[in-house]
């Protein structure tokens, strides 16, 4: 058995890495395990169990959204959290509970034994799209439900939140915790749009948003410093005190929407003339201590995930299909790798040792190599893979976008 993975990316600092090998080369399937409904998170696993969030409650109305799995047969040990709609994210398992977000705004404290629920509350605010992973040290539950909030760990109430509760200031991402400093990406609304031109004979806006990376007191919520940024940045991960995070960024900066006038054929043209969009990607690498940034390397695809990072390699994946692994030290783009036909790699890349392993769109695992970025190995599944995978010993483990689990082991 090797090391546990008891949040999102292993760490509370996100380092979405492990010494632990995985299955560098013949990968075979231990067990697979239908959890019956999408799993867009990371599989946690202690010493003796899987667990895993799911959409349960999107597909199905008598089943749970969180499933718990034995590591050695595969067999299911409980199912819970009925009452949450989704569990996009990740749980976070500490002191035998499992903490957990619900789309719908329910969090949950569970009983990591048998899935009974230790506490609930309904109102800890709805989680983004991509839920909610939370991360839990000294008696505090630091999640995000579109603001930075720490919670009592045994009730839920909460501590404070990031900007009081009226504030302008959005976060989506898990945080990353280091040295009593919590790390977290965030966007403010400037009210502002622009118009990009049409869609379908509709008028496309971009809503401008200022995206920054901020670094706030664990213990009071106040902020140290603010750095702005690029793009939308998804969650650090965090080595030796640097923290790197990856950017999806656009000119002009923030979400695309249509404006579509109800109950009518003809749409309005805006007068101006569209301002000209396009997205890119940049990795940064940034003192988590000053703010201040070491390197930047810029990108023409834009960055979705979060980084891996293990002693000198820190991993991304893009939206052209692409996974690219950068020098810790340098920003130098050590190689990048196609793992699919340009759909966009939603998996966040995991290091075990010397491999990296990524899910993709094509229904497949890949094993890449760290140091050069070949392809070791990749596994079937039965759908496409957004979910994050994590590594414990010699066995990898994923879920897929029909709900399977799979544990995938060398020969």
């Amino acid at each position: 058995m090797g090391k546990p993975w008891p949040y999102v990316r292993r760490t509370l600092g996100n380092s979405g890495a492990t010494a632990d090998p995985g299955p560098r080369n013949n990968p075979t399937l231990e067990w697979k395990h239908d959890a019956r409904a999408r799993i867009f998170g990371t599989p946690i696993i202690d010493e003796e169990r899987l667990y895993v969030g799911t959409c349960a409650q999107a597909h199905w109305d008598d089943i749970g959204c969180v499933v718990a799995v034995d590591l050695s047969t595969g067999e299911r040990a409980w199912m819970g959290a009925e009452q949450a709609m989704e569990v996009r994210g990740t749980p976070g398992l500490a002191n035998g509970k499992l903490y957990v977000g619900g789309l719908d705004g329910n969090g949950f404290i569970l009983d990591a034994t048998d899935g009974g629920i230790l506490t609930l509350d309904e109102n800890i605010g709805a989680s983004p799209a991509d839920g909610v992973c939370p991360l839990v040290q000294d008696g505090t539950v630091y999640t995000t439900p579109y603001n930075l909030e720490a919670r009592d760990a045994e009730t839920w109430s909460l501590q404070w939140t990031l900007g009081g509760e009226e504030s302008d200031l959005f976060v989506e991402e898990p945080p990353a915790i280091h040295n009593g400093t919590v790390v977290t990406a965030c966007m403010t609304n400037t009210g502002q749009r622009e118009y990009v031109g049409q869609s379908h004979d509709c008028p496309m806006y971009v809503q401008v948003v200022d995206p920054s990376l901020k670094t706030v007191d664990a213990d009071t919520g106040s902020v140290r410093w603010t750095r702005s940024l690029p793009g939308r940045a998804r969650s650090p991960a965090i080595r030796e005190g640097v923290a790197y995070l990856a950017t999806w960024g656009s000119q002009p900066q923030g979400q695309r929407f249509t404006a579509v006038k109800p109950c009518s054929d003809e749409q309005p043209v805006p007068d101006e003339a569209p301002t000209d969009y396009h997205e890119f990607g940049t990795v940064h690498a940034i003192d988590v201590e000053t703010g201040a940034e070491y390197w930047s390397h810029r990108l023409e695809e834009p960055v979705k995930t979060m980084p891996a990072v293990y002693q000198d390699t820190v991993c991304v994946g893009t939206t052209a299909g692409t996974v690219a692994a950068f020098d810790t030290t340098t920003g130098e783009c050590r190689w990048k790798t196609q793992v699919n036909d340009g759909e966009r790699v939603s998996s966040w890349p995991t290091i075990g040792a010397d491999t990296v392993y990524v899910g993709s769109r094509d229904e497949c695992l890949y094993a890449l190599d760290r140091r050069d970025g070949s392809i070791r190995w990749q596994f079937d599944t039965a759908a496409a893979v957004d979910s994050n995978p994590s590594v414990v010993g010699e066995t990898v483990y994923v879920g897929d976008n029909a709900g399977h689990v799979y544990a995938i082991t060398s020969q």
